[in-house]
């Protein structure tokens, strides 16, 4: 993950750029995975899901504070679906930066 594109988000990205911030403290399956899955933007970057194959038809569990950025972050996207798809491409496919 490039943090300078992390620390520095276009307008219309903060929501998104809280939710990667926030999943970078969860050590596996993060609620930035189940968003990039929800939205189908894992499987446009990366060629498949990340988050949904592991825990199959389970619902995640990820508490009050992850859902509320979950939320935020979709909301966004709903406005802003363009800038943050192309700040998602900056902050996770960024030369020598892998998402997970």
């Amino acid at each position: 993950m490039n943090l300078d594109v992390l620390d520095n988000p276009p307008a219309g990205c903060e929501a998104i750029s809280r939710l990667a911030s926030y999943s970078r403290s969860c050590p596996v399956h993060s609620p930035l995975d189940f968003f990039l899955d929800t939205t189908g933007i894992s499987s446009d970057m990366f060629g498949a899901d990340i988050y949904l194959p592991v825990k199959g038809n389970r619902m995640a569990v990820f508490g009050y504070v992850g859902l509320g950025y979950i939320g935020e972050a979709l909301i966004e996207y709903c406005l802003h679906g363009f800038s943050v798809e192309k700040y998602l491409k900056d902050l996770l496919l960024t030369e020598g930066n892998r998402w997970r």
